[in-house]
């Protein structure tokens, strides 16, 4: 990081992955049953990239289990 600069320098993606991003950063929902990798994804995200993801209880109705969604929280991201 550089001094004096807040936001993260932060690595583009290929495919899949930088989709999930860019589906994240514009305000939808990343259903954990959807694809098995976002978790994965997330993670790497959160610790490596500091994006600041948050994680829900998902309510989507498509699954009977419990599961987790994730969003992008974009007011942490501009303060």
């Amino acid at each position: 990081m550089l001094v004096g600069y807040t936001k993260p320098i932060t690595q583009e993606f290929t495919g899949e992955k930088q989709e999930a991003l860019d589906k994240l950063k514009s305000g939808a929902l990343l259903c954990s049953f959807e694809n098995d990798i976002y978790r994965r994804w997330v993670f790497e995200f959160k610790t490596k990239q500091h994006y600041p993801i948050e994680t829900l209880v998902c309510d989507c109705g498509n699954f009977t289990r419990k599961h987790k969604a994730y969003y992008y929280e974009w007011a942490l991201d501009y303060r």
